[in-house]
């Protein structure tokens, strides 16, 4: 008998245990959903601003290259090349890139066009400016989740004609004789000539094309834009700024790092793992106790 009294507090011990610990497993629960932070570099802003942060859901599409959404703005005399690490397809955790840059010395355009089946154009081409010569990696646009001929395409940028194509199939039901009713192209109207370092002109084209809709879900926040010749604090373990160079050296504690929703998960499977256990000892207990009882 005095067993069974032992036993049976340990059980309501482990059991109130438990019932702390489920606060953890909605916090568990609740961490389906991450920031991924665009930073501008040493040569370009997000509207006046050093980042650009949209918050997606785990295993959603990452967001639309913010380059490709006229969302960032490269300074006179550079050329925006790609960021320091390669966009995943999904989000997995909070993710950090940080743009990276090259001096305009041979500039020329080249053009972007997302289009269907029939090569109808699906939304405005976008229109960018590369060094001749130099290779060119661009990431299809999320469209209605309509499947695209490929995610990613390159291209070595000619003194001739330039074009990246996307080629997405559209629905039958949704085919459409046309889809972009406007179209706003700006090509290079201006040429200014930026003293170069090496004691060099360089000669700079400016405006870009204006490229289409497509709708990103999440939302948008800026930071403090960073000056040059200044120091600039990094907020939450962040990932640096490029250097004048282009080049980022990140170091392993400064980028956060994906799979924080694996690590969750298996929290989760732990707890209720756990939670079983204790309820099937506080089963057994009751009835071993009730059995005692009888005899």
């Amino acid at each position: 008998m005095r067993f069974t009294k032992i036993f049976s507090k340990i059980i309501l011990s482990l059991t109130l245990m438990f019932a702390f610990c489920l606060p953890c497993l909605n916090n568990v629960k609740a961490a389906t959903s991450y920031d991924v932070i665009f930073r501008a570099g040493a040569h370009g802003s997000f509207n006046g601003e050093s980042k650009y942060v949209v918050e997606k859901e785990y295993g959603t599409a990452f967001p639309d290259d913010p380059y490709y959404e006229n969302e960032l703005a490269v300074d006179d005399g550079y050329i925006f090349t790609g960021w320091n690490e390669e966009m995943p397809e999904t989000v997995t955790g909070k993710t950090v890139l940080v743009a990276k840059y090259t001096p305009l010395v041979d500039g020329v355009e080249y053009k972007i066009r997302y289009v269907d089946q029939n090569d109808v154009d699906i939304v405005t081409p976008r229109l960018a400016i590369g060094n001749v010569g130099s290779s060119v990696t661009v990431t299809a646009k999320t469209i209605n989740d309509w499947p695209v001929d490929q995610s990613t395409k390159t291209i070595q940028l000619t003194d001739g004609t330039n074009e990246i194509k996307f080629v997405y199939t559209v629905p039958e039901d949704e085919v459409q004789i046309e889809y972009v009713t406007e179209y706003v192209t700006n090509t290079v109207d201006e040429v200014v000539t930026v003293p170069a370092t090496a004691g060099t002109a360089t000669t700079v084209g400016t405006g870009t094309g204006v490229g289409g809709a497509a709708g990103t879900a999440g939302t948008t926040t800026g930071g403090d834009q960073a000056v040059a010749g200044e120091t600039t604090d990094i907020e939450d373990n962040e990932t640096p700024q490029a250097g004048a160079d282009g080049e980022t050296t990140i170091e392993d504690n400064e980028t956060p790092q994906a799979g924080a929703k694996d690590s969750g998960s298996n929290n989760a499977i732990y707890i209720a793992g756990g939670a079983g256990a204790v309820i099937l000892i506080a089963i057994v207990a009751y009835l071993l106790s009730k059995r005692k009882k009888a005899e």
